[in-house]
């Protein structure tokens, strides 16, 4: 029973991938609707997890670069923290990726 619980851990310390975890569910039509209306807090959420993993950088250290805790870039990649535009735009040039928000009229107005 020792060594199961010693597995179990080693995995928890890894982690999972974000391809581990939605991989399979991103084929499906239904995770497909569910993310589209999720709302832009979640897919800017799950944008910024992918193009952190996309470069090798861990949650710890995007937060030494943002100057933060690992555990505010967790809730802040798991929608549950409220960014501004600032904090949006540091984590953008910390991931080398470029921040784009735009408006457009909404499907069928």
């Amino acid at each position: 029973m020792a060594g199961k619980e010693r597995r179990v851990r080693k995995n928890q310390d890894r982690g999972l991938t974000l391809d581990e975890c939605f991989g399979p569910a991103e084929k499906s039509p239904e995770w497909k609707e569910a993310y589209a209306i999720a709302g832009v807090e979640v897919q800017l959420a799950m944008e910024m997890a992918w193009a952190r993993e996309r470069i090798g950088m861990t949650q710890a250290a995007l937060a030494k670069v943002l100057g933060t805790t690992q555990s505010a870039v967790a809730r802040i990649e798991g929608a549950g923290q409220n960014v501004t535009l600032k904090t949006l735009t540091k984590i953008a040039e910390a991931l080398g990726a470029e921040l784009v928000v735009t408006m457009r009229p909404r499907k069928g107005q």
